[in-house]
């Protein structure tokens, strides 16, 4: 047992300091170099209450009790909201770039705003992006802002959503642009604003466009009932929407200490005609709910979680992941009727 804790704390420590080299923090830009920095891990055994539903196949319940809230949309092809989507595609093309090395300046520090607006008739165009990041050398503004522009939300944005009527500052197509700066002086400029105590919940799931639970995306064990069933959740809405049910489908579940099944499971009705009884029977049909079938049907102990703890947890085009599959939308069609009838809308 004793070598097996020593393997495993070398494991993290390793885990660590690649995290650190692949994120791009020196000594110079962050304060914390990967090969020099020092790695603390602390390990506790976990208590086995709160994994006495869960750590089994066949299970008699989640064992903790939790309400989980899942969101899908047809604005985009990920069936994500817009401004969501937007702002993780504009990190990934930060990085991209940074790594890259062709704009030598930037350093691992950014943040993306997207600003949507929602037309009356149907319809969605982008009004404004706010981008924030830090750089290591004295860059003029202008220099700053047309580089930004050009090489990295430029080639994000598709033209389909610039808005040619709405004024604004530094306008590119119709879309208005706030590029902010500031350079790193001394390490401590970086870290300051640098947490390590986890991801917003806001920023991994829906913008806040939906309610959230209360349980974070990074720092605990994937198999926690708070944990995946937000993923089945959005596995849920996901194909409800791409099933052509519903354009825009929020729901939730809500699960007890002393059952296997959701006590609940309601859709938010939205401006949309739909039977709340017959879509919660199809989903129960359509989908196993308990906490040892969302295991199996969504593979949570074979996944790799790092490439989902960046650039969003939900709605991840440029990865295969379970909870982003349309794969029961044929399933929930059929048990809804709606075989051999054409989807309303197009993303």
């Amino acid at each position: 047992m004793r070598d097996t804790v020593l393997g495993l704390r070398g494991e993290m420590e390793n885990t660590a300091r690649r995290v650190l080299s692949d994120a791009g923090c020196t000594p110079e830009v962050s304060g914390v170099g990967p090969d020099s920095c020092e790695v603390d891990i602390k390990l506790a055994p976990q208590p086995d209450d709160p994994l006495a539903g869960i750590s089994g196949y066949r299970c008699l319940g989640p064992g903790n009790q939790g309400v989980v809230f899942g969101h899908a949309t047809a604005e985009t092809p990920s069936r994500m909201p817009l401004f969501v989507w937007l702002a993780n595609r504009l990190a990934m093309r930060f990085d991209a770039v940074r790594k890259s090395g062709s704009i030598p300046w930037l350093a691992p520090s950014a943040s993306a705003t997207t600003y949507v607006e929602y037309l009356d008739a149907g319809g969605e165009i982008i009004t404004k992006i706010e981008f924030g990041m830090a750089h290591s050398t004295n860059i003029p503004e202008k220099e700053l802002t047309d580089r930004i522009i050009k090489e990295i939300i430029r080639p994000v944005i598709p033209v389909k959503y610039h808005n040619p009527d709405v004024p604004g500052l530094r306008q590119w197509e119709g879309i208005e642009y706030r590029v902010r700066g500031h350079q790193i002086t001394n390490h401590k400029r970086l870290s300051s604003v640098n947490g390590g105590t986890g991801w917003k919940i806001n920023v991994a799931t829906y913008g806040g466009v939906c309610p959230y639970a209360g349980g974070a995306f990074c720092g605990q064990n994937p198999l926690r009932i708070d944990r995946a069933a937000t993923n089945m959740a959005r596995y849920i809405a996901n194909n409800v929407v791409a099933a052509g049910i519903l354009k825009r489908c929020t729901l939730r579940l809500y699960y007890t200490v002393d059952g296997d099944q959701p006590l609940e499971i309601r859709f938010d009705k939205g401006n949309e005609p739909f039977d709340q009884e017959e879509l919660r029977s199809c989903v129960r049909e359509v989908f196993d709910l308990t906490p040892s079938g969302i295991i199996d049907t969504l593979r949570l102990k074979e996944q790799s979680y790092r490439a989902s703890s960046v650039y969003g947890h939900f709605g991840r085009e440029d990865q295969d992941l379970p909870w982003d599959r349309p794969d029961r939308a044929y399933q929930l069609r059929d048990a809804y009727g709606l075989l051999g009838q054409q989807i309303a809308w197009e993303v």
